[in-house]
């Protein structure tokens, strides 16, 4: 029999699916969009992973919805780049029937090279990839998003004596579910403390910890895809800023251009504040330092004449929510 919290994550499933079934019509669909042109709003979906399930708690979105993807933006919308935003002229006289889009990537997963690029590249479509310079150097994923793997990949004898400090495991939900929690617990945790948990969680799991972390792009795949893409920094080390005072935002700040000069030969002008956390006069002083576009999460659309930028966190597990979420209809329906 299943446990209450299983029911409850099944009719919450359930209740999604249904939502989106509703709400992915065609007509609302062009109805919505139509709308995005007439109030001149650029949307700008923020993903991560694209491959298959590979068990992880930390699930990627399925190449085939993201194909589909594609498709649904290139008949629907102008797919445009923070690089032609620039251009501001050009890209206000560019496809004028239709709302404007961006797809920005964050992490700098290796999947963006042996997934997404095949695509995008037969599409000529320029997305934007924001990579953690700490990732790409150890080839490791960020603390949660490895903890995640493990979750995932193991069972629950395997992970459920694991101590964490201040973190206690839930028997009443599911593994997805406790990866989920997990998650949020290590995000919401200054830099000092992701870096002890992290060494502490280290010497229990041992190698495998590593083993089965998604891997990351390295500097020579970046190198060899890097003029098709406008890139950025996702902080130096996927840190949360608004838990951080201004003086480590701005050595995060200049440690991300000296590496970008120093290994890429690429003063970066973008900035995506890590896990959508950030205080306001950090923005500001973002701009100081030369990351002139510095991007938000908030769920929100964004226009052409911004520099800072609000993007939609975006993922889907049916081609009616793809649709859906592209056209930004539900925010925050579900957490």
């Amino acid at each position: 029999m299943k446990k209450i919290s299983e029911l409850k994550f099944d009719i919450r499933n359930k209740a999604k699916e249904t939502l989106f079934s509703l709400l992915g019509n065609s007509y609302l669909i062009n109805k919505r969009i139509k709308y995005l042109y007439l109030k001149k709003n650029l949307t700008i979906l923020n993903l991560h992973r694209v491959a298959e399930d590979d068990l992880s708690c930390y699930r990627p979105l399925n190449p085939e919805i993201f194909k589909e993807l594609i498709i649904f933006l290139r008949s629907n919308y102008h797919i445009t780049s923070f690089s032609e935003l620039r251009q501001i002229e050009k890209i206000r006289s560019s496809n004028a029937n239709k709302p404007k889009v961006i797809l920005s990537f964050d992490d700098g997963y290796k999947d963006f090279i042996t997934v997404v690029h095949p695509i995008l590249m037969n599409e000529g479509i320029r997305a934007n990839q924001n990579i953690i310079p700490r990732c790409v150097e150890t080839g490791n994923p960020p603390l949660n998003v490895a903890i995640n793997d493990f979750l995932g990949k193991t069972n629950k004898k395997e992970w459920k004596n694991i101590e964490i400090p201040g973190y206690s495991w839930d028997e009443n939900i599911n593994t997805y579910q406790e990866g989920l929690r997990l998650s949020a617990f290590i995000k919401n945790k200054s830099h000092k403390i992701q870096k002890k948990l992290e060494k502490i969680i280290r010497k229990q799991i041992g190698e495998k910890f590593d083993e089965l972390s998604t891997p990351m792009l390295t500097k020579e795949e970046i190198l060899e895809i890097f003029k098709y893409y406008d890139w950025g920094a996702h902080s130096f080390d996927h840190s949360n800023m608004a838990e951080e005072s201004n003086r480590f935002f701005i050595n995060d700040l200049k440690k991300c251009k000296d590496w970008f000069k120093n290994n890429l030969c690429y003063d970066p002008y973008i900035y995506a504040f890590p896990n959508g956390s950030y205080r306001k006069e950090q923005i500001e002083i973002a701009y100081k330092y030369g990351f002139l576009n510095p991007l938000l999460v908030n769920d929100d659309f964004s226009s052409i004449d911004n520099s800072c930028h609000d993007r939609f966190g975006f993922d889907a597990s049916s081609f009616k929510e793809m649709k859906v979420k592209a056209t930004g209809i539900v925010r925050k329906f579900f957490i």
